[in-house]
Order: C-alpha cells, then sequence, then structure tokens
C-alpha cells in the first residue's frame, strides 16, 4: 500500500489494533453453467462425473447444468454463494466446475470477508520517499511517526 493513499492510515492503525479485522478478496467472474456442486454425499447418478480423489473423500460432483431444481436454490447466484445444504449434505460449489475458467478481476482490502480462512499475514506500507512518509504518518524531526509504532507491534515477515 502507498501510504498517501485515501485511508491507508486509518487502515493500518484499524488492523494493528484488531479494531477491524481487515481481510483479503478476491474478485472473479464464472459462468454458472460451468460450474459445479460438490455434496458430501452417496448418489449413483453422478458417479461417473466424479474424480475418483473426490469419491474417495466422500463426494460427488454434480454439474450445475444437471442440478436438480433443489439443489440449485441452495446457490445464491447475485451474492455468489450457498446458502444452504441440499437436504442434509454438506454442499459446495465450485466455480467454473472441474475444468471450466474462471476469469480473475483483482484483489482488494475489505473488512467483510466473505471465506473465514482469508487471513491478512502482513501489510507493509511505503511512501515515495522517507521525508514523506514521516509527513503522511504525523512524525516530527525526532520523532518516530505513529505508523512506524504501529508497525512495530505486529509480526512482519511471518516471525
Amino acid at each position: 500500500m502507498h501510504k498517501a493513499a485515501d485511508g491507508v492510515r486509518r487502515i493500518l492503525q484499524q488492523w494493528v489494533t484488531g479494531s477491524i479485522p481487515w481481510t483479503v478478496s478476491m474478485e472473479q467472474d464464472y459462468y454458472l453453467e460451468d460450474s459445479g456442486f460438490l455434496v458430501k454425499a452417496k448418489a449413483d447418478k453422478w458417479i461417473e462425473r466424479t474424480p475418483e480423489d473426490l469419491l474417495d473423500l466422500g463426494w460427488i460432483y454434480v454439474p450445475a447444468k444437471e442440478a436438480p431444481d433443489g439443489l440449485l436454490a441452495c446457490f445464491d447466484a447475485e451474492g455468489s454463494k450457498m446458502i444452504s445444504h441440499w437436504g442434509n449434505a454438506e454442499t459446495l460449489i465450485l466455480f467454473g466446475g472441474l475444468d471450466g475458467r474462471v476469469f480473475y478481476r483483482g484483489a482488494g482490502l475489505t473488512p467483510m470477508g466473505k471465506e473465514p480462512e482469508a487471513k491478512v499475514g502482513q501489510m507493509l506500507a511505503s511512501a515515495s520517499a522517507p521525508a514523506s512518509a514521516e509527513a503522511m504518518a504525523g512524525g516530527e524531526a525526532g520523532k518516530v511517526p505513529e505508523v512506524v509504532e504501529l508497525m512495530g507491534k505486529v509480526t512482519i515477515w511471518g516471525e
């Protein structure tokens, strides 16, 4: 991040203090008709469509084009997320299917990520010159800038 960008100082402070759990988000597009569902269940109907490694783990693969209405109803296309299980079976969406395409649009920081596994491991900030970095962080001659103090309170580089 560049500290001159609007809001960076605030984001760094919130992340370091833990007041807002900033996370990462990957923006993507996909075609639902190329996607499929992973269902933790036994069903002979889709065994031939399911790779052996998934079968060994107890999953079946249901192509979206073949999915029954009840299974399709478990998916919120507007929110791009599963909203319920299919019956009692754990159910996941597999964007792009087994060999389809997902169109990557970018990544960003968000305080409301969809995936609980997505975490910010480290945050680094830079400025075009040391003097401007101090000025943007509120530092004065002989005083350690506030952002530098905040960053010193967190683990950097996975330590």
